[in-house]
């Protein structure tokens, strides 16, 4: 302790006691009692000292252990501190931002420029419009980019800034962080990586199950052709014609004396008769055939139409265009048709009312649509107390103005359980299913700006799936930009 602070101090006490440099105690005892207090007081007063010298020593070690905490934790993280100060041009960093960058720790202060240069060029113009926007708007900004280290090797950093303003209320500086984030980056590039993958495979899985369904179709178109062909073959091969043509060989053989042969010859007598009741059966046998060829060019022409249509949808991929509904929904129907038919299955066209055209991707949408209604026929072969087989497909424009395309039959239904995993990729709840065509229409419906859902009952009372797509494009990429 100072003299001048003992001098202070024993003055103080003077005037406490109504002392003073010229006015002292009168006898021995005041003067006990005011040496008394008087070293009372400095005993007070050297235990402060000591408490508040202790006090200082324990913060300052705490000070000390808890910066060697917060420079761990930086450096597990791989955080490091910056502040830049733009009227000197001047940036410094904190400890652990030397090590992340690999930076000679005796240069104190670099410029912004001299950081900057270690930043990918493809990244540069992001960074300094964060830099700009935190010293001109005042703004807590962050980006991530890319970052040269001493190995020539980028890492990827999150950058964060903090605008600082001076008495003015000028921003003359800006601090921040800086973090490593290249593991987290490489493991979002995998997973979007996956994500493609799986967007990719489900695609193809749709497309196979459409194939499927186009290769089911033909194979009943086929099945059909060939009963005709069985009959044209039986028609053919009947024993009346063999008779026939006897008859006509042994007329052949006595062409010289043919009006003698049929008049007198036994056998002769016989082939008028014989060819005129053959006649009928000729006819009717003709009808047949003819019949029979008609059909056989019915299932030509089929098959050669959904061959036609398959190769449309596969050329016309990823193309957006304006297209009718009406048509678009007779042109799914066309590619299922064999099934329907074959199973006398019902269908219910309410949209011919519909006279409404949008941009799309029309392959997108017969692909969707191929897929709900080829479900739908084989919902309602799996609901065996059917007496009669029903599938209605409607559309109409929403309230929102979206299209909606209903695909409803009165097949075999879905659990409560089940539909809200229907949709799911690999579910499937057919013996032979593989679970990517109702998936993969999901995944196209939401592409396209829209959504596909379903409703049902439960078992044995039909299911209702829901398409709903945009107008337009445009609003498609409206969709797109508020994911």
């Amino acid at each position: 302790m100072s003299d001048n602070t003992l001098n202070k101090d024993l003055d103080k006490h003077l005037v406490k006691y109504g002392l003073s440099s010229t006015i002292l105690p009168s006898d021995l005892e005041q003067w006990q009692q005011f040496i008394a207090r008087l070293n009372h007081h400095y005993m007070d007063t050297e235990q402060e000292r000591y408490i508040l010298e202790r006090s200082s020593e324990i913060a300052s070690r705490e000070s000390m252990d808890l910066t060697k905490k917060l420079e761990s934790a930086q450096r597990l993280a791989h955080i490091g501190r910056w502040h830049f100060n733009r009227p000197n041009n001047k940036m410094t960093v904190s400890k652990e931002f030397y090590d992340i960058f690999g930076l000679d720790p005796s240069i104190r202060f670099r410029t912004f420029e001299q950081v900057q240069q270690n930043i990918h060029r493809h990244d540069n113009a992001r960074f300094m419009e964060m830099i700009n926007n935190s010293f001109n708007k005042g703004l807590d900004e962050e980006c991530e980019v890319r970052m040269i280290m001493p190995n020539k090797k980028f890492l990827w950093f999150l950058i964060i800034c903090h605008p600082i303003a001076n008495k003015d209320g000028v921003i003359e500086d800006i601090e921040g962080i800086a973090m490593e984030i290249t593991k987290r980056k490489e493991s979002e590039e995998k997973i979007l990586q996956l994500n493609q993958q799986i967007v990719s495979a489900a695609r193809f899985a749709g497309m196979a199950e459409i194939a499927t369904s186009i290769l089911h179709n033909l194979g009943n178109i086929l099945n059909s052709a060939n009963v005709s062909l069985n009959i044209l073959k039986e028609t053919v091969s009947q024993p009346y014609i063999d008779k026939v043509l006897k008859a006509i060989d042994l007329m052949a053989g006595h062409m010289t004396a043919l009006d003698t042969f049929l008049t007198t010859d036994e056998k002769g007598k016989l082939i008028p008769k014989y060819l005129v009741a053959s006649s009928s059966v000729v006819k009717s046998e003709q009808v047949k055939i003819k019949t029979e060829i008609s059909n056989l060019n019915v299932h030509l022409n089929h098959i050669k139409d959904i061959v036609s249509v398959q190769q449309n949808v596969a050329n016309s991929a990823s193309v957006v265009e304006k297209i009718f509904i009406p048509e678009v929904l007779d042109l799914a129907l066309q590619m299922c048709a064999g099934t329907a038919q074959n199973n006398n299955i019902k269908i219910i066209k309410d949209y011919y009312d519909f006279y409404r055209f949008i941009e799309t991707d029309k392959a997108k949408l017969l692909q969707i649509l191929v897929n709900l209604i080829h479900n739908a026929e084989e919902a309602t072969e799996e609901n065996k107390k059917l007496a009669v087989k029903e599938i209605t497909i409607s559309a109409h424009e929403s309230e929102n103005k979206q299209i909606e395309i209903i695909v409803k039959d009165n097949g075999i239904g879905i659990s409560k359980e089940n539909q809200t995993k229907i949709f799911a990729f690999g579910y499937t709840s057919k013996k032979e299913g593989h679970g990517f065509g109702l998936h993969s229409s999901a995944l196209f419906a939401k592409e396209m700006g829209g959504d596909l859902q379903v409703t049902s009952e439960g078992l044995g009372f039909g299911a209702t799936f829901i398409l709903r797509i945009p107008v337009s494009q445009q609003e498609v990429r409206s969709y797109e930009r508020n994911q």
